[in-house]
């Protein structure tokens, strides 16, 4: 199986939109289309974790993310703004 340039974040669509190689409206209606995927899927990815088949899988499909890589859904604080406009500046 060949997979080509197949990506599944959405970044790459909007990289291909800088570049040239995509339309905006076709980059857009990819990125939608993987959202709507996820959406889709994300509940029965969390059924198959919950049989615990794999070892990583233990006690993590219906609780808190315990990774090292965790983001808020709205992550503003303008202090850091504020904080980083003074770096630039200087």
């Amino acid at each position: 199986m060949i997979w080509d340039e197949a990506s599944a974040c959405p970044y790459t669509h909007m990289e291909d939109v800088v570049v040239g190689k995509k339309p905006w409206g076709i980059a857009f209606l990819s990125i939608c289309a993987e959202l709507a995927g996820g959406l889709i899927i994300f509940r029965y990815i969390q059924m198959l974790w919950a049989f615990q088949l794999v070892s990583t899988h233990k006690n993590r499909a219906y609780g808190d993310c315990t990774t090292d890589l965790q983001a808020r859904a709205i992550a503003f604080d303008p202090t850091v703004v504020f904080n980083l406009h003074i770096i630039v500046i200087k």
